[in-house]
C-alpha cells in the first residue's frame, strides 16, 4: 500500500460517514469516560471497550486506521490469556489478524524488566504467533517484531 494510504482512508471514511472536520480532531484516546456519541469515527469495539492506558487506547485508533485504510482485517483487545509458569500468565494489549495471520501486539510506555522477559518467554513458547513491542515515540508508533528463537 502506498505511503500515507491509511490517513486517505481515514479522510474518505470520515467524509462518508458525515464528518466536516479532519479526523486529526478526534478525541485522541478512547476509554472511560470519552463520549462517544461526538466521534464521527466511533466504532462499537471502542465505545465499550475500557482500555487500562491511554497509551493503549491511542494505539487502538491507530489500528482502526489501518483497518479503515485495509491494511489489517481486524483486532481485539485483551482476547487472549498465555501460561508461561504456574501462577504466570501474560495478557498482551492486541491480537490483530491479517488474513490467516494472527499477530499479537504488546504497548510499552517504558519497559520493565520483568514485563520484557514475560513477553520473550511467551514469543519463545507460543512460535505460531507474530509478536510484536509496540512504543509510541515523538515520530510515531514503533513496531518491533520479537524473534522466537
Amino acid at each position: 500500500m502506498a505511503k500515507g494510504s491509511w490517513q486517505a482512508a481515514l479522510a474518505e471514511a470520515h467524509l462518508k460517514k458525515g464528518g466536516t472536520d479532519a479526523p486529526g480532531n478526534m478525541p485522541a484516546a478512547h476509554g472511560k469516560g470519552a463520549n462517544f456519541n461526538e466521534t464521527p469515527l466511533a466504532h462499537v469495539h471502542l465505545a465499550t471497550t475500557e482500555f487500562r492506558s491511554k497509551l493503549e487506547a491511542s494505539y487502538a485508533t491507530h489500528l482502526d486506521f489501518r483497518k479503515a485504510a485495509g491494511e489489517i482485517d481486524e483486532w481485539r483487545y485483551e482476547p487472549l490469556t498465555f501460561h508461561l509458569a504456574p501462577r504466570t500468565t501474560l495478557t498482551p494489549d492486541f491480537a490483530v489478524r491479517i488474513g490467516n495471520k494472527l499477530e499479537i501486539h504488546e504497548t510499552k510506555g517504558f519497559r520493565r524488566e520483568d514485563a520484557m522477559a514475560k513477553l520473550k518467554i511467551a514469543a519463545k513458547m507460543y512460535p505460531w504467533f507474530e509478536w510484536y513491542l509496540v512504543e509510541k515515540g515523538k515520530a510515531g508508533w514503533s513496531v518491533q517484531r520479537l524473534r522466537s528463537s
